[in-house]
């Protein structure tokens, strides 16, 4: 009986959260109809990296996930839109600690948790995975180049006018000042690679 009553208040919250936000569902379609459809196909392949409360796809899982799913999503959604953001920035509050500030990334941009994570890249490739307290960020005027398959876990900080390759671990903590090749994980301060093309080793950047 105690499942049956939780899962009734827990479709309920749903629902009441659903219709708090459903006159958000005419700003964001108006942001989604002026937005060059490149641009929205970066969005929707963004979504498939996001879990949501439901099987919907395209517009209807961009409007679930920024009622349900984490608050980063949003920033990302926001950092998309560009200046199409201006219809719906004014009615969702999105990560606050939360910066992305690159020119262009690729498709599969999934922010976790992302407080107090800053992504300042010179460019990013697709498919990047950021946990939160993570530095993507510059060194005098110059920025990182980020590959694709990159992920950077909790903590780590990527800094200065270096190259990441494909396929990169980044472990948590980590502090990352030199080039990093494709096919690795590196993890520690100063920084190491302890596997490269599958294979263990100890090898320091």
């Amino acid at each position: 009986m105690s499942v049956n009553l939780e899962n009734m208040v827990s479709k309920i919250f749903k629902f009441l959260k659903i219709s708090f936000y459903s006159p958000l569902l005419i700003p964001l379609a108006m942001a989604m109809a002026t937005t060059p459809l490149q641009r929205k196909q970066l969005i929707y392949r963004d979504l498939h990296k996001y879990r949501t409360h439901c099987r919907h796809n395209g517009f209807w899982k961009i409007f679930l996930c920024i009622v349900f799913g984490e608050k980063s999503y949003r920033n990302v959604l926001f950092y998309r839109l560009k200046h199409n953001a201006v219809f719906i920035r004014p009615f969702l509050r999105p990560n606050p600690t939360l910066h992305i500030h690159t020119p262009e990334i690729g498709s599969g941009l999934l922010v976790v948790h992302g407080d107090a994570t800053y992504v300042y890249a010179k460019s990013i490739g697709e498919n990047l995975y950021v946990n939160q307290c993570v530095t993507i960020g510059v060194v005098g005027n110059s920025r990182p180049i980020i590959g694709n398959n990159v992920r950077v876990a909790t903590g780590a900080i990527v800094i200065g006018g270096i190259q990441i390759g494909d396929n990169v671990t980044i472990g948590a903590g980590a502090v990352v000042v030199k080039d990093v090749p494709s096919n690795t994980t590196v993890v520690g301060n100063p920084a190491r690679i302890i596997k490269q093309n599958g294979k263990k080793v100890n090898i320091p950047l």
